[in-house]
């Protein structure tokens, strides 16, 4: 993922939280990585493994552009994943917008289960999960309308980040 780090080692560190977030509910555990189909060098944003062989792999789109081509390119480059692994396993492909104005309507694909598609506008999807503490809280500065709140917010997240049951470098006063 070349243009958001953040959530490249936010999903990194808790591939669940894509989960929590979208309010997908599957079975299994997943490990996020993002990976690249050969031929076209096209990158997935996300792609969640499923460790086991219970739930679907989620491919993940962060679409912060107008971009009417969205659908088509993902769909387009899960098809040349499953054809490259000779995969039939189920999937879900998610796309993230990070404004609801940049979904540009239907898509032309409508995937039949046990696959599906999944379009959620990212700030609904963090004013859904509220003030609870969940890795989740570094994207709570995309959620505020009003910059003036941020400072207060801020130390709000940060004492949720302190009380989580993280690594030592992962706590928010320490440096990696």
């Amino acid at each position: 993922m070349k243009t958001d780090p953040l959530f490249y080692e936010l999903f990194r560190f808790s591939p669940e939280s894509l989960l929590e977030l979208v309010q997908l509910d599957v079975s299994g555990s997943y490990r996020f990585e993002s990976i690249t189909v050969k031929s076209t060098e096209k990158r997935f944003d996300g792609y969640f493994k499923n460790v086991g062989d219970k739930g679907p792999d989620i491919f993940l789109e962060i679409q912060g552009y107008r971009d009417h081509n969205i659908y088509w390119r993902l769909f387009r480059e899960i098809c040349a994943f499953h054809e490259q692994r000779k995969d039939h396993r189920p999937f879900a492909a998610v796309v993230l917008f990070i404004d609801a104005r940049l979904d540009p309507g239907n898509p032309p694909l409508d995937p039949a289960p046990p696959n599906q598609l999944i379009r959620r506008d990212l700030v609904e999807c963090l004013k859904s999960i509220r003030d609870n503490v969940t890795p989740l809280v570094v994207l709570k500065p995309l959620t505020l309308e009003d910059k003036a709140d941020l400072p207060e917010a801020v130390g709000r997240w940060t004492a949720g980040i302190d009380a989580m049951d993280l690594p030592e470098d992962r706590k928010t006063g320490k440096k990696h």
